[in-house]
């Protein structure tokens, strides 16, 4: 999913300290009435260096929670703060589980069957 060095703090790709642009919960339907619904995030982080962009989907999303402390300075001068560390583990059931947490106390977690990952350099 994620690429070699992602933990690399001198790394421009590395994930430690990027910034939240957008988290896009897009529910999509299909069948004849749209009955059959999935859920997919897309999360764009601008990167460390504001070279580029991480695009994170997850994809299949069968539970997930996105919370901000209150007890943080989370305004809009501050947002959700850097992206501080992240576990990434495969359930008991097979799902993928994604934990986020960033120095704002913003915390997002995610189940879902699968996860893409894409860097977008500036100018891209």
């Amino acid at each position: 999913m994620f690429y070699q060095g992602r933990f690399d703090m001198h790394n421009p790709r590395c994930l430690h300290d990027s910034w939240v642009n957008a988290i896009v919960v897009d529910e999509k339907g299909s069948g004849d009435r749209e009955e059959y619904r999935s859920i997919e995030i897309t999360m764009k982080l601008l990167g460390s260096y504001h070279d580029g962009v991480h695009v994170i989907t997850y994809q299949h999303v069968k539970g997930y929670s996105l919370s901000a402390s209150q007890t943080h300075r989370l305004a809009a001068a501050v947002g959700h703060g850097d992206w501080l560390i992240d576990e990434l583990i495969i359930s008991s059931d097979n799902l993928l589980y994604h934990e986020v947490h960033f120095s704002e106390g913003a915390h997002l977690a995610v189940f879902c069957e699968d996860v893409s990952y894409q860097w977008k350099a500036r100018g891209e």
